[in-house]
């Protein structure tokens, strides 16, 4: 994993999610459920897309989400 370009994302978050409050809310500092909530909007858009490419199957276990690469196995469609 690049740490910096995650360092780099996670400070971009913060940035971004503080500029929003400053001057229309109180406290400006950002809760940790507004910070995973933003990420976690960007890997479903993500995941949504490499589902639209092609690149991965999605499916339902009994209380979840799986998701399969189709680069793991070649001869799966």
């Amino acid at each position: 994993m690049n740490e910096d370009f995650l360092k780099e994302y996670i400070t971009g978050k913060l940035d971004a999610i503080h500029e929003k409050k400053v001057g229309k809310v109180e406290p400006t500092y950002v809760l940790m459920v507004e910070l995973t909530n933003s990420i976690g909007k960007d890997v479903k858009k993500i995941l949504n897309k490499l589902f639209t490419e092609g690149d991965i199957k999605v499916g339902d276990t009994i209380s979840d989400k799986y998701i399969v690469r189709k680069a793991w196995n070649k001869d799966e469609d």
